[in-house]
């Protein structure tokens, strides 16, 4: 598929990159991976049925954070740094939600109420756009009216991705790593600055192409994330035996102070 410059990451050379940091890493590879499977393990062992709400959306929940997780281990060996950091602010937004539902089952039904709004976002959104005939308006400005009437009837507040952080208790995830990761999917300028290159006080040039630098900390925040969805959906779901859990929490945090100690000696890990 040609090399990098003409095909960039679809290019096949990537590969040979991906084998190279995959090596030099293999300890942060390794317990990402038996994470990983661990957690696919406790998704298809689920017994969901229709009668329990949180246990419903907590199974969903679950079964979209395994595919964030698989796709940023997927990103992070091509070096697709900006699109690994996107997934796994979506990998934290969900250990937000499963971990409060974790904390207070009730919490679920205020999830599932919080579609209200954003059915009215979109309801507002179609009114908004000028190119449907008047039918449809007039149709989405009854169906507008009926949304916020609910909404109000059923004395219903908006909750944010903050809330939901602060209920699961983790409101210093949400000040560091969500915010930090919340620059690159709002492509901020701050994180488009990482896109230029400078040469003296020059822009002489724009960086693209693989990056590894930084994907250790990223691929370290999923794992944590993931763990502690783990965590949550083990005890929602009465999940006895949780001797391969526990040994992965004891895994992950000597790869995370393995990680921490070279950064701190200055041998920046890729």
């Amino acid at each position: 598929m040609g090399t990098i410059e003409e095909n960039g990451f679809l290019s096949e050379d990537i590969a040979e990159e991906a084998k190279k940091y995959r090596k030099d890493n293999e300890e942060i590879f390794c317990v990402c991976e038996d994470i990983n499977r661990l957690g696919q393990k406790t998704m298809l062992s689920l017994n969901v049925h229709n009668e329990h709400l949180p246990t419903i959306l907590m199974a969903l929940l679950l079964t979209r954070v395994i595919s964030n997780f698989q796709g940023i281990i997927l990103l992070a060996e091509r070096g697709m740094i900006n699109e690994a950091k996107i997934l796994t602010r979506c990998a934290l937004e969900l250990m937000f939600a499963i971990v409060a539902i974790e904390k207070d089952n009730k919490f679920a039904f205020e999830i599932v109420k919080n579609d209200w709004f954003e059915k009215r976002k979109l309801l507002n959104a179609i009114i908004e756009d000028n190119c449907l005939g008047s039918q449809d308006i007039k149709i989405a400005k009854e169906e507008l009216d009926k949304t916020i009437q609910e909404i109000k009837a059923s004395n219903l507040k908006e909750i944010s991705k903050r809330d939901m952080a602060i209920k699961a208790g983790f409101i210093h995830m949400y000040n560091s790593a969500y915010r930090m990761l919340s620059g690159t999917i709002h492509a901020s300028v701050r994180s488009l600055n990482e896109n230029i290159g400078i040469k003296g006080d020059k822009i002489h040039d724009f960086e693209w192409g693989p990056v590894y630098q930084g994907m250790n900390f990223i691929l370290l925040t999923a794992a944590e994330a993931l763990l502690h969805i783990l965590e949550g959906a083990f005890q929602v779901f009465s999940i006895k035996e949780r001797g391969e859990l526990d040994s992965l929490l004891h895994r992950f945090k000597k790869t995370w102070g393995s990680f921490e100690k070279s950064e701190k000696n200055g041998n920046k890990q890729p």
